[in-house]
């Protein structure tokens, strides 16, 4: 709702009001942005870049938007989908030797 008000450009703003960093499930901003079609979202080459922090590689206005204020926030902000922020965290995060 807060990217509602005041546009994708804050999401770095926002996040860093919040906390020092964050893992974004950029799916869901977009379902709420766009509705719960994802016939309706960006395409998948749009999505993919926009989980790579290339805001200039993605043709649709509102996530070139979100991307690049993700890319140039003042704290760290990774965006993807489900696999990045469920299970894929948890293999990035796991101690050397075994699991925290």
């Amino acid at each position: 709702m807060l990217l509602d008000r005041d546009g994708p450009a804050s999401l770095g703003r926002h996040v860093a009001a919040l906390c020092d960093g964050a893992v974004i499930d950029s799916r869901v901003l977009m379902a709420h942005h766009q509705g719960a079609d994802e016939r309706a979202w960006p395409p998948a080459e749009d999505r993919f870049a926009s989980d790579l922090l290339l805001p200039s590689r993605v043709r649709d206005p509102w996530l070139a938007e979100l991307t690049a204020a993700a890319a140039e926030a003042s704290v760290p902000i990774v965006l993807g989908g489900h696999g990045v922020v469920g299970p894929g965290l948890r293999y990035v995060l796991r101690a050397p030797g075994g699991r925290r």
